[in-house]
């Protein structure tokens, strides 16, 4: 389970660095209020469940509300990525079946460490999904970022773009 956990992650890079190639060269895009919530929400959600991994302090409420440049989103994008891959790789698997507190799940809900290792990168899925349908309505050719699609390829590394 761990190898398939640090597979997805790899993918998820590659994914959102795919992702920000289209939107960066899309303009309107690049304008687009809808876009950028989502793409706020998704690379927040990413970093707070990254801290909850690490018992680290997360307000995930508070850090939503801030109204964050699209460059700065990309910086948390890329921070994370730096982040989550070397963390995972330290992960054992005991680890796996820990129960977790999420301070946005309700009162009561304990997902294990598998569970929402897996959730997070469910999430980024969904809202990726999501901004490629943006995009596409914004005049752009969202990019083919399905996971069969990057293991097709060779699974190639991201290629962030400054």
């Amino acid at each position: 389970m761990l190898e398939t956990l640090r597979d997805l992650y790899a993918h998820q890079e590659w994914a959102d660095a795919e992702h920000w190639s289209a939107i960066e060269s899309c303009a309107p895009a690049l304008s687009d209020g809808e876009l950028h919530q989502r793409l706020q929400h998704l690379h927040l959600v990413q970093r707070g469940f990254l801290k909850i991994f690490k018992a680290e302090p997360v307000n995930l409420r508070e850090e939503l509300q801030k109204q964050l440049p699209l460059s700065d989103l990309k910086s948390v994008a890329r921070a994370y990525h730096k982040e989550v891959i070397p963390f995972l790789e330290g992960v054992v698997v005991e680890r796996l079946e820990e129960k977790l507190t999420i301070p946005w799940f309700p009162a009561g809900f304990s997902p294990t460490f598998r569970e929402a290792a897996m959730q997070s990168v469910m999430h980024s899925l969904y809202h990726r999904g999501q901004n490629a349908a943006r995009l596409k309505q914004l005049g752009a050719k969202p990019p083919l970022t399905d996971y069969i699609a990057w293991v097709y390829k060779g699974r190639p590394a991201p290629v962030w773009t400054d």
